[in-house]
């Protein structure tokens, strides 16, 4: 048995990264389209006056979408047209909305 002890174990970061897909901005302007209106779609349907929770897949879809976007300025515009005050419960589900989004929103979500 022999080892080849002249080769070294360190990969090189080049050599990690030659493999990762590379996110894509959104460029076509249906595809634009369509997004912001399924993120409005799950906007408008976690953030209700119904006494029940968001729903986890339209979080989820909020939550994607801030990766999508690399941050939340979509949604903080989205937010603007919504009558937060109007209830507590729509006040109360905003609030939940926003702590998914900062804990596990893209980043920049705070900014």
């Amino acid at each position: 048995m022999s080892v080849n002890k002249n080769r070294s174990n360190t990969i090189y970061l080049n050599q990690l990264i030659t493999n990762i897909p590379v996110r894509r901005k959104i460029v076509d302007h249906n595809d634009r389209d369509k997004f912001e209106w399924n993120q409005w779609q799950s906007a408008t349907k976690s953030i209700n006056n119904v006494e029940v929770s968001p729903k986890e897949k339209h979080v989820r879809n909020l939550i994607l979408g801030t990766f999508r976007l690399e941050g939340s300025r979509l949604f903080w515009t989205m937010m603007t047209r919504i009558n937060i005050e109007s209830h507590p419960i729509i006040t109360w589900k905003f609030c939940y909305i926003i702590h998914r989004l900062l804990r596990d929103g893209h980043q920049n979500v705070g900014y």
